[in-house]
């Protein structure tokens, strides 16, 4: 009796590893997001995702977004990889098969924001093309400065092998104009790049727990059709992420460390100098 009890639990625990090996291996994969966004004079985004994913299972993909505040998510398209558009579906069924979502894609509206969803077609390797505008993507504050913040990925999603994010606005050069920070993630890149963009890039993979927020503050005027206006200055957005953390952050810090190492070593020299000639030598 105990070998044929001890027989069965082998054999069961046997399929419960084949079973787990199956799902890890069917699993959906999120191999890279890629986004490069062109801000407008008057603070309108303009959107372009690229998705390399791996696909086993299931019949969509969704991007979603919370906390839009006063922005809405306009003109929603996408495309495969065979450069096929999509047909948008306005009344998104998230509960239809595979083949009753392939090339269509729709929004739905939800209680914190939106969610862009698409049909993924076929059990492959496959890229999609997305492109949306960001309505008040950059707004005035009552400081004169002006803002981007945004959240891109929110948590409780699929993991994502490597996000990288390009802000840009035509010949206009954000390391002149900007400061940027970014808040979410573990293992990531945020900062102004050599030619003049926002960047953003996952040093590593981005984790369902995690999430992608950029906030960006500019010179007045920088955006000069820009008239959205918000109730707080800056520094109220910035604590809103970072709680009381100092927002002199990044090069500013540094910089400011340096200086106060120069004076406090200025007074320092002074002090001994004085000292030094108030010493009278010895008489012998």
């Amino acid at each position: 009796m105990s070998k044929r009890i001890l027989r069965i639990s082998l054999i069961t625990f046997f399929f419960i590893i084949v079973l787990c090996i199956y799902n890890v291996v069917n699993a959906n994969e999120i191999d890279s997001v890629n986004i490069v966004i062109e801000i407008t004079e008057d603070g309108i985004a303009h959107v372009q995702e690229e998705w390399q994913a791996t696909l086993d299972e299931g019949s969509e993909l969704k991007h979603s977004f919370n906390n839009l505040g006063k922005s809405q998510i306009i003109n929603f398209k996408v495309k495969d990889e065979h450069d096929n558009e999509f047909t948008l579906d306005n009344n998104w069924n998230s509960n239809l098969d595979l083949e009753s979502k392939k090339n269509k894609c729709g929004m739905k509206t939800t209680a914190s924001g939106v969610d862009l969803f698409w049909g993924i077609g076929e059990y492959a390797s496959n890229a999609y093309f997305l492109e949306y505008d960001i309505t008040n993507f950059v707004v005035d504050l009552p400081d004169g400065n002006q803002m981007i913040n945004f959240e891109f990925f929110q948590k409780n999603r699929e993991e994502i092998r490597h996000v990288g994010i390009n802000i840009l606005s035509g010949e206009l050069l954000f390391k002149d104009i900007a400061e940027v920070w970014g808040y979410g993630y573990d293992n990531g890149l945020c900062q102004i790049n050599a030619i003049g963009e926002i960047y953003f890039s996952s040093l590593g993979k981005l984790e369902p727990q995690e999430s992608v927020q950029i906030i960006a503050r500019f010179n007045s005027g920088s955006f000069p059709k820009v008239t959205t206006k918000l109730d707080h200055n800056f520094d109220f957005y910035y604590r809103e992420i970072f709680g009381g953390e100092d927002i002199l952050v990044g090069n500013k810090k540094v910089v400011l460390l340096v200086l106060i190492c120069i004076f406090t070593g200025l007074i320092i020299f002074i002090i001994l100098l004085a000292i030094s000639k108030g010493k009278k030598p010895n008489k012998k």
